[in-house]
């Protein structure tokens, strides 16, 4: 055998060896990706998670809130003290659900979905959440 031809042999062999590692790495670049993408998408959602636990805290520590974010009740009669209380309520209610949308779209339909119906469900049967997203809108972005 020649000695070029051995050459150029084994300048074959190498770039095939090299070709199959090099598939082999962008492979496993492709499944970190991958996993990188789901534990964003997971801490996304735990997030999200975590942002409505202090509303839920609220509700269990002030029972006497929840049926104005669930139950239709609106501010009548209330002592000035509990009318602050409800208002500031919405307004943690509010923020939380900007928080929400404002990650939405990084999140996939099927974890997204239940997110807005019951946001839509809230608001519908909230007229304090409505009045004050009336009267504050413009502190939120338009998105």
């Amino acid at each position: 055998m020649d000695a070029a031809l051995a050459v150029a042999l084994f300048g074959n062999f190498v770039l095939l060896v090299s070709v199959i590692l090099l598939g082999l790495q962008v492979r496993e670049m492709a499944k970190q990706s991958s996993h990188g993408a789901r534990a964003t998408l997971a801490s996304v959602y735990q997030s999200m998670n975590d942002n409505m636990l202090p509303i839920n805290r609220l509700f269990v520590d002030r029972p006497s809130l929840r049926p104005y974010f669930y139950r239709e009740q609106e501010l009548t009669d209330e002592s000035p003290e509990e009318r602050e209380r409800v208002e500031a309520t919405a307004e943690l209610f509010i923020n939380f659900i900007d928080n929400v949308l404002t990650q939405m779209p990084l999140l996939p339909s099927n974890l997204a979905e239940p997110w807005r119906t019951y946001f839509g469900s809230v608001t519908s049967s909230s007229p304090v959440l409505c009045e004050f997203w009336r009267r504050r809108r413009e502190w939120y972005s338009e998105e």
